[in-house]
């Protein structure tokens, strides 16, 4: 289960699924184009915990003005 953040019912963290649909991409270019750049927790192996945080610091830096 993804940890929620009890002070603004957002959540704190995604799995690299969620992650990805919150991106409104893929898993496959999740991977390939974001989780590279992230700070993640990985739990086990396979499973890797993205912090709310790490996205929206992804987002600013890869915004640009069209």
């Amino acid at each position: 289960m993804v940890e929620r953040d009890p002070q603004s019912g957002d959540q704190a963290a995604f799995t690299v699924k969620d992650a990805a649909a919150h991106l409104g991409m893929s898993v496959t270019q999740f991977k390939r184009h974001v989780l590279p750049d992230l700070h993640v927790a990985r739990l086990t192996r396979k499973t890797v915990i993205v912090p709310r945080r790490e996205l929206d610091r992804w987002l600013a830096r890869s915004a640009t003005r069209d």
